[in-house]
């Protein structure tokens, strides 16, 4: 196979009309302003500066290629094309940080998945036909992996967890649990915020914090069997979590750990402005 061939199937051009090479540069930049986010005309833009000498400019679009296939889970393209870049331009000094946080959100996937498939035997079993489904954890992976206490548990504890919860969505300015109210389960947000207030005697009740994804609040009470310090409602648009209650929790004698976990980044004190 000639040179100019086996380039050709690598950058998985096609030979110009009347011309001995894949589509020049010119032609893919002109092309990516029509798709900014092909990974592929990046990495073939990055592979036509790198045989024209222009080293930093190609690793450049090698990391460029290399953020867009890390955005469709592709990470093992990601790393590679990394790894051209690095090649390229070793003297550049985010590729160290780039590749750890690739290696972490590879992981976070994989965790995903083994969680999905869980989910997924459970749902054909007909079993606990009111908690989180597969298809649900799929749509709140991003918030959920990324918060504070998935990452403090292990694969079993987090199973555990997405086994007991039910998914909870409120309107805007919905009033999700009254100040000195007692209320047996706690919430992990998924989408939107919720809004903390506290009223003294007298007084007007006070916003003293937000909620955001990724945060759990009312743990604490929870666990404690006290009850709300403060009035938790909706901000100004809708919102969702994942609500996980005293009872479901309590049959399961293995959730020592996540018992533990909930209590360590329970969020209630944050939003009070402690």
């Amino acid at each position: 196979m000639a040179l100019r061939d086996l380039f050709v199937r690598r950058s998985g051009g096609q030979p110009a009309a009347g011309g001995t090479g894949p589509p020049g540069e010119l032609a893919l930049r002109e092309r990516l302003r029509s798709h900014p986010e092909s990974a592929g005309m990046r990495m073939r833009l990055a592979d036509a500066l790198a045989s024209r000498g222009e080293q930093p400019a190609a690793a450049a679009e090698y990391v460029a290629a290399a953020e867009l296939f890390a955005t469709n889970d592709l990470y093992e393209k990601a790393a590679h094309a990394l790894d051209l870049a690095d090649r390229l331009d070793p003297a550049r000094p985010d590729f160290g940080e780039r590749r750890r946080k690739l290696e972490q959100a590879a992981r976070t996937l994989e965790r995903r998945d083994l969680q999905i498939v869980r989910l997924a035997r459970r749902d054909h079993a007909a079993l606990e036909p009111a908690s989180l489904t597969a298809l649900e954890l799929r749509r709140f992976w991003v918030e959920i992996g990324a918060s504070p206490l998935a990452a403090d548990l292990d694969d079993d504890a987090l199973a555990l967890l997405l086994e007991t919860v039910e998914v909870q969505e409120w309107s805007a300015r919905t009033v999700v649990v009254r100040q000195e109210q007692f209320l047996p389960r706690c919430y992990l947000v998924v989408e939107g915020e919720l809004e903390a207030l506290v009223a003294g005697l007298g007084a007007p009740a006070r916003s003293t914090g937000r909620i955001v994804p990724g945060q759990v609040i009312g743990a604490g009470p929870l666990l404690d069997g006290a009850p709300w310090p403060a009035e938790l409602r909706t901000s100004g648009g809708p919102a969702t979590a994942l609500r996980l209650a005293g009872r479901r929790l309590a049959e399961h004698p293995a959730a020592v750990r996540l018992v533990a976990a909930l209590r360590r980044h329970d969020a209630t004190a944050a939003a009070l402005g402690g």
